[in-house]
């Protein structure tokens, strides 16, 4: 793999990629808003799993369904915001066992870091 900042990488080298941890700065100069918000979701998720009690096992996979199925109905119909509800929905799905939130937390984390080393290169090409 090479290390070209610039160069986009393929879907089986971003599967296959190791989690990077804690290389993020904690602070972009420009945003620094999001990038505080970004810090506290990215700590959050480098935390482990934790043991859930049984209710929580249930109730949270079935309002997890419930929001994913109600975002997929405002996209389709104006009138409810659907994108906040599925993004909210589908980290509750796999709430049903520590293992399936371990790989979710895994892959929110993994999404978070492309989202911003692809962020950092558009703003870097454009400025």
């Amino acid at each position: 793999m090479t290390t070209d900042p610039d160069r986009l990488l393929t879907q089986r080298e971003f599967v296959e990629a190791p989690l990077p941890r804690n290389d993020l700065p904690a602070r972009a100069p420009d945003n620094a808003g999001m990038s505080a918000f970004a810090s506290r979701i990215m700590h959050t998720l480098e935390e482990p799993a934790p043991q859930r009690p049984m209710w929580q096992r249930v109730l949270y996979p079935f309002l997890g369904l419930i929001a994913l199925v109600v975002g997929i109905i405002g996209w389709l119909l104006p009138v409810i915001p659907g994108a906040p509800l599925a993004i909210i929905g589908i980290p509750w799905l796999f709430c049903f066992n520590q293992r399936s939130e371990q790989w979710a937390r895994d892959r929110m984390r993994r999404a978070l870091v492309w989202c911003r080393e692809r962020w950092a290169r558009l703003r870097h090409r454009h400025h």
